[in-house]
Parts: C-alpha cells; sequence; structure tokens
C-alpha cells in the first residue's frame, strides 16, 4: 500500500462546533445533556468531531437513552464520563490496531467481521 494514499489536512474544530454535535443530536432525541457535561466531551475530542460523536454515542449507549416522546434534561455522572472515555480510548486507533496484531500473530488471520 505503500505510496498508494495520500493524507490531507483536515482543519481541526473548534470547541463550539464540537457543541453544536452534542446540542443538535440530544435535541433529536429529545434530551438536553448538562452544558458542563458536553462542554467536557468537546473539550476532550481534541478538534476531532469523529471523537465528539463517539462520546455522545458513548454516554447514549451507557444510559440507554433512545428517542424521548417529551424533553428531558440529563447530566451523567463523572463516573459515566470516564467510563466512556475509557470505552472510545479502547475502540479505536492504536489499541484496535493491537489487538489484530495479537489475533494475526497468533492465528494467522485477522478476526472475523
Amino acid at each position: 500500500m505503500t505510496g498508494r494514499i495520500s493524507p490531507i489536512e483536515i482543519p481541526i474544530w473548534s470547541v463550539d462546533e464540537l457543541n453544536y454535535i452534542a446540542s443538535v443530536g440530544f435535541d433529536l432525541l429529545n434530551y438536553r445533556i448538562a452544558e458542563s457535561v458536553a462542554q467536557r466531551f468537546a473539550n476532550e475530542a481534541i478538534g476531532s468531531p469523529h471523537l465528539m460523536q463517539d462520546f455522545c454515542r458513548g454516554i447514549c449507549k451507557r444510559l440507554d437513552l433512545q428517542f424521548s416522546n417529551e424533553d428531558r434534561f440529563f447530566e451523567p455522572s463523572s463516573m459515566h464520563v470516564e467510563a466512556v472515555f475509557k470505552d472510545v480510548a479502547e475502540t479505536i486507533g492504536r489499541p484496535i490496531f493491537e489487538k489484530l496484531a495479537r489475533e494475526i500473530a497468533l492465528t494467522g488471520r485477522a478476526l472475523a467481521p
């Protein structure tokens, strides 16, 4: 694959733009997340909309948030927020590549999808 790809630079998103992801996404589910938690997600996303989406999806999954027929406010505990960060860190980037490399080394083939 060497020489077959060309990296492109994508500018980082501002904290306000990242907060917009949480605002619109949770609004579509009829939830309002605590501003402090959305701000923490945006700060930890290091300018990446992908990470922000993963954090929002992670908290929905952890708290089993689904569409609500009425407007609801929620403020996840710091324990839940930290767990989301850990879950995301374990499923993206280097950890997943290391897991694949271990599987290939042990079995000679990659994990099945």
